[in-house]
């Protein structure tokens, strides 16, 4: 377990997470989406196995990273380290923290985190596949000097949830 200041420790995922994780997730989606329907079975069974858009939990643990702070976690990162067509990069899929006092500070920390993994894994690059609209990530991100935009992937798919709000933004 990665200590760092002010008590918040980075730790690799143990069954039982899933739990915390869930929660994180579904409280960080309402924000965006509304209420999210994820529950720790679900989101356990998205990354039991590689596929083209997660990593495999169950090979690699090291994939989801928790920050935890007196024993209760904060925060939570994705990351795929072996992602399909991208040998060279390691792909942050989910990054999220409750709103704990120093948020940003830990969302850096598992930031950092994933660098850190992903050059022991000889990766050349990190890339984040996380929303543009989450300032908290953006932010985190923006503080490094070693990341930099890119409109190079663009979205592959998205579910529209309100086709009117949709239209009326991209009008």
């Amino acid at each position: 377990m990665a200590e760092r200041g002010k008590g918040l420790a980075i730790r690799s995922f143990r069954e039982g997470d899933e739990e915390a994780i869930a929660g994180l997730f579904n409280r960080y989606a309402e924000g965006f989406s509304g209420a999210a329907s994820v529950t720790a079975e679900s989101w356990r069974e998205e990354v039991r196995e590689q596929s083209w858009n997660a990593p495999s939990l169950d090979a690699d643990r090291d994939c989801a990273r928790l920050a935890e702070r007196a024993g209760k976690v904060v925060g939570y990162a994705l990351t795929d380290y072996q992602p399909y067509e991208l040998r060279h990069a390691a792909l942050v899929q989910e990054l999220f923290v409750d709103d704990v006092e120093e948020a940003e500070e830990v969302a850096a920390a598992l930031l950092e985190d994933a660098e850190k993994r992903a050059r022991a894994r000889d990766k050349e690059c990190v890339m984040l596949l996380l929303s543009p609209e989450d300032g908290r990530a953006q932010r985190a991100a923006e503080a490094s000097s070693l990341w930099e935009e890119s409109d190079g992937i663009g979205v592959f798919m998205a579910t529209i949830l309100d086709l009117v709000a949709f239209l009326k933004e991209i009008e």
